[in-house]
């Protein structure tokens, strides 16, 4: 029996990718999914593919780099369910592209969503966790081996690992298990964004002269759903593992 059946998981970015993947994941195994992102209407589907298919979930929009927007988040998972068990920081956007020609705006919003996103949700998550509770963050392969065009998504993954490397011991204290994963390339819209440069770096090719991809090889979301149920399903005395899938 996974370690997720009956327990409440709050998973953000759960409405597409890599997020809504883990979701359908951990409701199939008998999980209590809150799933949270910025798209109500993509929360709405998720939630209602989740209760056909005879799960339970609830949807809470929300920006994950407002700290009052995270905070109550993990308000309504407590008042709906009563615990919060497990966190899935799945949230994340990338700008791709030479660093001097992203904007103020776009290296902000790339900052706040996919570390500080990470930060307030831990945090707000951490404080309301029992002993016996996991956190999993999302933070990616090319953290530490960057292209020259992904440096600004690759150093802010990178720093997510450096969080979950710096606060796995003091929430051990506190009773919870922190893991942190590391997905390879992952076809989702993150695609949209690749130049010349990316392609090469996952070995994907254009199918034509149109540019179009050839993404027949690349792992999908659900590819990587299992690692996550893996982590939580990890011994009871393990303080967590850092999980490459490649």
């Amino acid at each position: 029996m996974s370690w997720v059946k009956g327990r409440t998981i709050v998973i953000t970015g759960g409405s597409s990718g890599i997020g809504k993947a883990i979701a359908f994941a951990v409701a199939g195994e008998g999980g209590r999914v809150v799933l949270a992102s910025r798209t109500q209407a993509r929360l709405d589907d998720g939630v209602d593919q989740i209760r056909r298919a005879g799960g339970e979930a609830i949807a809470h929009a929300t920006d994950v780099g407002d700290a009052d927007a995270v905070e109550a988040l993990m308000e309504r998972a407590v008042a709906e369910f009563g615990t919060i068990d497990g966190l899935v920081t799945a949230a994340g956007l990338g700008r791709f592209g030479p660093l001097l020609e992203q904007d103020r705006a776009a290296v902000e919003e790339t900052v706040a969503t996919d570390l500080l996103g990470t930060i307030w949700a831990v945090q707000s998550a951490g404080r309301r966790m029992a002993p016996g509770s996991q956190i999993i963050t999302v933070a990616s392969s090319m953290a530490g081996n960057p292209s020259s065009t992904m440096a600004l998504y690759a150093s802010v993954k990178s720093a997510v690992v450096v969080l979950s490397d710096g606060i796995r011991a003091e929430l051990a204290q506190r009773g919870i298990r922190l893991s942190c994963l590391l997905p390879g390339g992952v076809a989702t819209h993150f695609q949209d964004g690749w130049g010349a440069e990316e392609t090469s770096e996952f070995g994907v090719k254009a199918t034509d002269d149109s540019g179009a991809l050839d993404l027949s090889h690349v792992m999908r979301a659900r590819d990587i759903a299992p690692a996550v149920l893996f982590a939580f399903d990890l011994p009871e005395r393990s303080r967590g593992a850092n999980l490459s899938v490649v």
